[in-house]
């Protein structure tokens, strides 16, 4: 905290906690993660969270996260296919 008000005194930015969101590496402990969730209190993110749509981790694939936006907009132009040939 005192890093972030040094921060907020220096370039006069702050950060909005009911907007942020925290990830972690698998080596950090649960006690660990959870006296910085509760310090900040904010929210961890998961595996299978999105944000705008998107997954917040892709993992070594960087296809198969994303194959959900191929079919979505499969389905879009077959149905606005079929509305042009009708």
């Amino acid at each position: 905290m005192n890093i972030l008000y040094t921060h907020k005194r220096a370039l006069g930015q702050t950060v909005n906690f009911t907007k942020t969101d925290a990830s972690f590496s698998e080596g950090v402990p649960t006690e660990c993660k959870n006296q910085i969730k509760l310090l900040l209190d904010i929210r961890e993110v998961l595996l299978y969270d999105k944000y705008l749509g998107a997954p917040t981790f892709v993992g070594r694939s960087r296809k198969k996260p994303f194959l959900f936006l191929i079919d979505h907009m499969k389905k879009c132009l077959s149905g606005w296919m079929d509305e042009l040939v009708s």
